[in-house]
């Protein structure tokens, strides 16, 4: 009776014991981890945030610049265009301020409109873009005050379609309005060095999907050279996706991992334009796209409707005709 009384207490004793072990081994679990969780929360992310929304002013940009609109048309009439871009980006965002660093890109458009009635038009535009390089903020702040430079890499499909009406049947004048919807999908990632044991990182993939606006008064002189100054409005009807990644490895045996999905905005893109053609005959025609250089000059239209982007581009646009 003896030995089992015995058995039986020393059984509960290292029971007691296990589950003190076990109580003991969590408790400096965490320990270890809620210090470093903390440490991580700790980063500010707006700046990772505004990133997004200003990579979705630029890809607004190359598409408004590729807008080439179709004025003083007649039925049947129709327009192929194909745009080729050229572009560098000097800031992304103006508060907080992030800057690119040896940010560029390229990009491919295709436009097509066809004149339903001597007023009315159908149009669609397809373009994409890629560009590449760091931008440059104070990404880590909460943990550091100061800048430190993000590569980035990100790629935009996005395509536009509506309709327009000619407000004015004139052979010099014409002046049409445009309605439509858009869709934009997005790829893209931006990673950052790591500082104190710990990494920030950005990824990005979603659809945008929206509606969009536009005018176009339009001069022609001499039925060869036309001078179609626009204006372009697009909003999204939902907002960028993007997660912040933080990873944390002051441990190295237990590395802290955190995922925040980032708070953006609704895309509102407000792009003013400039298209220069000459007809080089009665089928094509060149145009000069000069909407980003007026928005690039103009630094109050940039501060006011593209939160400080600035960024400049060369676009061509080579448009076929009946």
């Amino acid at each position: 009776m003896k030995d089992y009384n015995n058995a039986r207490f020393g059984g509960r004793a290292m029971k007691h014991y296990t589950g003190y072990r076990k109580v003991i081994i969590f408790m400096a679990i965490i320990a270890l981890l809620v210090p470093h969780k903390l440490f991580a929360q700790s980063i500010d992310l707006d700046p990772s945030a505004k990133t997004i929304d200003g990579i979705t002013n630029i890809a607004a940009s190359i598409v408004a610049d590729s807008f080439v609109p179709m004025t003083h048309f007649n039925k049947d009439n129709y327009m192929v265009s194909i745009v080729p871009a050229y572009f560098t980006v000097q800031k992304a965002y103006d508060d907080p301020e992030i800057n690119g660093k040896d940010l560029k890109g390229y990009g491919a458009g295709l436009g097509f409109g066809y004149a339903t009635s001597d007023r009315m038009l159908v149009y669609g535009i397809a373009a994409y873009m890629h560009f590449d390089g760091k931008l440059s903020s104070a990404f880590y702040k909460g943990l550091d005050s100061n800048e430190y430079q993000m590569k980035v890499d990100y790629s935009v499909m996005a395509l536009y379609t509506g309709m327009g009406y000619d407000l004015v049947e004139s052979t010099a004048f014409s002046f049409p309005l445009f309605a439509g919807i858009f869709i934009q999908k997005y790829d893209g990632k931006g990673s950052l060095p790591e500082i104190s044991n710990t990494k920030l990182s950005v990824d990005s993939a979603s659809s945008l999907f929206g509606i969009s606006f536009g005018i176009a008064p339009s001069y022609t002189y001499h039925d060869m050279v036309t001078i179609t100054p626009y204006y372009l409005f697009s909003y999204s009807l939902n907002k960028p996706e993007a997660t912040a990644k933080i990873t944390n490895s002051t441990n190295p045996m237990l590395p802290i991992i955190i995922k925040y999905d980032l708070s953006t905005d609704n895309v509102r893109a407000s792009m003013v334009g400039l298209a220069l053609t000459w007809k080089s005959s009665k089928s094509v025609s060149l145009s000069l796209s000069l909407g980003g250089w007026i928005r690039n000059e103009t630094s109050w239209y940039n501060k006011t409707f593209l939160n400080g982007l600035q960024m400049k581009s060369a676009i061509v646009v080579v448009s076929f005709c009946n």
